[in-house]
Formats: structure tokens, C-alpha cells, sequence
């Protein structure tokens, strides 16, 4: 099946700072990742995607969902193609409800982690990494996992991935 796919990934943060004394007048910052937000086009060359990964995730008290991004056959977009990548350019992990966290697992985890006891807790808010317009090589190394992190109830979350074959 042929398809064509684009992405743009904005992460943008925005901060107001007003002074009551002794000065007078706003400051007002603004960081994006990259100005306008970073875009690709349809491919598999440096700046261009051409597979896009959505799935809202559920997990029992304690439970964990395993991700390879390489592994052809585990992960399928929305047209069941597989998703058999080199490069990871975007993700984007957003707790619904509970607890999460991301986490490297025991061996050929993705390259954000310097060692599998690795992990970050997703706050509330979510977490977006933008890898670049060449992205993350994950020709070996492309493993994550999502754990709901209380161990006491349910977490839900929506977890997106950009990336090239």
C-alpha cells in the first residue's frame, strides 16, 4: 500500500515574568524547539518521515507495554503497515490518567538512555523529545517501556512516534 506522510512536532514554552518594584514592565520569554516547530516531509531521508505511530495505551496496577521500533511485524500504523525504523524523530508520551513512567529496558534500549535502570516519570503534562531532522538511530538500539508506576491502580496513555524506515 502506498501512503505518504508529513509530521510537525512543536514544543513550545512560554514564561511572563512582571516586576512590581523597583522596575516596571514585562519580560516575556519564549523557547520552541525549533522556531515554528520542527517539520518533515514525506521519506526516509535526513528531514522527512514517512511512518507515524499513535496508540492510547491502558495498564493494570504495576503492569509495563514494551515498544521496539525495529522489530518489523510488532509495531503497524494505522494502514497495518509495519513499523521496521532507522531513525526515531519524534516522540511523545502523554499520561491520561495514573502514573507513568518510561523506561529503558534490559538490553538494546533507545538512545535517550546511558544504562537499563534508566528511567524518567511522565508528568502530568507529558513528555515530547524532537530527535532532530536526521532523528535517533535506532538500527539497534530501539527499545522502550511504558510502566504504570504505583503499583496500586490503572494508568491509560497516549503514546505517538514519528519516524523513517
Amino acid at each position: 500500500m502506498a501512503t505518504a506522510a508529513a509530521a510537525l512536532l512543536q514544543i513550545l514554552a512560554k514564561a511572563n515574568l512582571t516586576a512590581t518594584s523597583p522596575h516596571e514592565g514585562d519580560v516575556r520569554e519564549d523557547l520552541e524547539n525549533t522556531t515554528g516547530g520542527r517539520r518533515w516531509t514525506d521519506g526516509n531521508a535526513s528531514g522527512q518521515v514517512n511512518r507515524v505511530y499513535r496508540k492510547t495505551g491502558s495498564l493494570g496496577a504495576g503492569a509495563t507495554d514494551s515498544y521496539n521500533t525495529l522489530a518489523a511485524g510488532a509495531l503497524t500504523d494505522v494502514y497495518g503497515q509495519t513499523i521496521d525504523l532507522d531513525e526515531l524523530k519524534g516522540l511523545v508520551i502523554v499520561p491520561l490518567t495514573g502514573s507513568i513512567r518510561l523506561e529503558a529496558p534490559a538490553a538494546n534500549f533507545i538512545g535517550i538512555f546511558n544504562d537499563a535502570t534508566d528511567l524518567l516519570n511522565v508528568p502530568a503534562g507529558g513528555l515530547a523529545f524532537d530527535f532532530g531532522a536526521a532523528g535517533l538511530d535506532v538500527t539497534v538500539n530501539s527499545k522502550f517501556d511504558i510502566t504504570e508506576t504505583t503499583g496500586a491502580a490503572t494508568a491509560t496513555y497516549e503514546l505517538w512516534f514519528i519516524g523513517a524506515t
